[in-house]
């Protein structure tokens, strides 16, 4: 029964019960459900009934606490229950936590983007300067190539002797 209710109360609750754990929520179910019966004098009450008719508070080290002899006892259950219900709309830090991402992959997308135009950029200059060395190259090969033609030429003439 006590699995059944920890992971009804985790999924509905979870945001509401962060600062309870699983067995602070148990002890918290059976004080409520225990001065239920004994207000009441039914056995049968739904869970969300026997915590939300009731004030209990919890203290920072798990105890139930009753809320007349505690000066330094968290907020009831009450108004958790309450400020919860009041807003259908997802916690705030959820929501702060989503916009930092979104920021966060765009400003990642701009990054990239940038990065992208930078290779981009690059390669069009190695591009340039690969032609602009082939051309020297070629031009330098050419030269070579007639000075050698031309001292080959010489020492022919020269060997042939010839004027």
């Amino acid at each position: 029964m006590w699995v059944k209710v920890a992971h009804l109360t985790n999924e509905k609750y979870a945001d509401l019960l962060n600062p309870l754990g699983v067995e602070q929520t148990k002890k918290l179910f059976c004080n409520c459900k225990r001065r239920r019966r004994l207000r009441l004098g039914k056995s049968e009450d739904s869970p969300l009934a026997s915590l939300s008719g009731t004030s209990v508070s919890v203290s920072p080290d798990g105890n139930t606490v009753d809320p007349n002899m505690s000066t330094d006892a968290m907020p009831s259950l009450d108004s958790y229950l309450t400020s919860n219900e009041t807003s259908p709309h997802p916690s705030l830090q959820s929501l702060v936590h989503d916009l930092d991402l979104t920021v966060e992959i765009k400003e990642l997308r701009r990054q990239m983007a940038e990065r992208d135009a930078e290779v981009a950029r690059l390669k069009r200059k190695i591009v340039e300067q690969a032609n602009d060395y082939k051309i020297r190259i070629n031009s330098i090969a050419d030269i070579l190539k007639n000075g050698t033609d031309r001292k080959v030429f010489e020492d022919i003439r020269t060997y042939l002797n010839v004027s």
